[in-house]
């Protein structure tokens, strides 16, 4: 198991084993809500899965790809102005069947599986990024480090293989000025 993927395992597991509160704030004082309007987010986010599979999951697709994307089940008709009304289901999309960007006044929308004849909103689909250098998009620590994980595996095995043959430096060491047979010996001997 390589150490980017042992560090996400790492990662992903803690996070979906956090205890999860959902908290009203009032003017000074903060009171913990465990009413099954919110139990998709304190309890089981699905019938299919437990709360830590879901989070960790999750978890997971962020730190992977950048992005994490589900959907929101739900009871009741969707309302634009309080998109979690009636959501009692959480349900994991793969990152790599979503697709999304913004309208002309700044609106996500997201389309599943390229299928551009049904767009989705923030209404339906939850979307958590990563870091992100636009506040959209969610950047993929795998990808930004993709360079610099294979240029450390190249320089391992270019390594391995040189030492692995016996061989040692070499090059040809030149002066500008005339060096006589005695000093060239003992440049020689510490080279």
């Amino acid at each position: 198991m390589t150490t980017a993927w042992a560090c996400i395992r790492l990662i992903a597991a803690l996070a979906g084993g956090l205890p999860l509160k959902v908290i009203r704030r009032a003017d000074k004082t903060r009171q913990e809500i465990r009413t099954p309007e919110y139990q998709h987010i304190w309890g089981r986010p699905n019938p299919s899965m437990v709360r830590t599979v879901y989070w960790e999951t999750a978890a997971a697709q962020a730190l992977t790809y950048g992005n994490a994307f589900c959907w929101k089940g739900r009871t009741a008709l969707a309302d634009p102005r309080a998109p979690w009304r009636g959501v009692n289901e959480l349900w994991p999309l793969h990152p790599r069947r979503i697709k999304f960007g913004q309208t002309a006044d700044s609106v996500k929308v997201y389309t599943i599986d390229d299928d551009r004849e049904r767009p989705y909103s923030g209404v339906d689909i939850m979307h958590t990024p990563l870091m992100s250098l636009d506040g959209i998009t969610g950047l993929s620590p795998i990808q930004q480090n993709a360079a610099a994980l294979g240029l450390a595996t190249a320089q391992e095995r270019f390594g391995s293989q040189f030492f692995s043959r016996g061989q040692q430096m070499s090059g040809i060491l030149t002066s500008e000025q005339t060096i006589d047979q005695k000093t060239a010996e003992e440049v020689q001997e510490r080279w």
